[in-house]
């Protein structure tokens, strides 16, 4: 395991711009599918009230926009960064998980699916947060 540490420690140079590309490319394509409304094709999300549609966009909007800002930041060299970076990777994996499940069974989705895909992301995103860990 230790040489698996010091492999990433080794190519630091290329994985940080690598590690900002996928978060700069995770927040546009957010975006995007924001602006298409891809992720509020749902029925459960139709019945709701306004406040909680704003809420749901608010949530969606602020991790596009903090994944894309994490990207920028870590080409920029900030001391920070890291804790921005795992934060965002530990608080958004629930709500990935869930969007991917609904856009997987195209509607509400089983929990062994919804299950697969928290399995799915957790193991994702710890691998994220393990590269930021030692590489940032």
């Amino acid at each position: 395991m230790d040489a698996i540490g010091t492999w990433f420690a080794d190519h630091r140079e290329i994985l940080k711009p690598a590690l900002a590309a996928y978060f700069m490319l995770a927040g546009m394509y957010g975006i995007r599918s924001l602006f298409t409304g891809a992720k509020k094709q749902y029925e459960e999300f139709a019945g709701q009230s306004t406040p909680f549609k704003v809420g749901v966009y608010f949530r969606e909007t602020l991790f596009c926009v903090l994944d894309f800002t994490v990207g920028l930041l870590i080409l920029f060299r900030v001391s920070w960064i890291k804790v921005l970076a795992i934060a965002l990777l530990v608080a958004s994996t629930p709500y990935s998980a869930r969007g991917f499940a609904w856009g997987f069974s195209k509607g509400k989705p089983s929990w062994g699916l919804f299950l697969m895909s928290l399995a799915g992301f957790c193991a994702w995103n710890g691998f994220l947060v393990y590269v930021a860990y030692k590489v940032l």
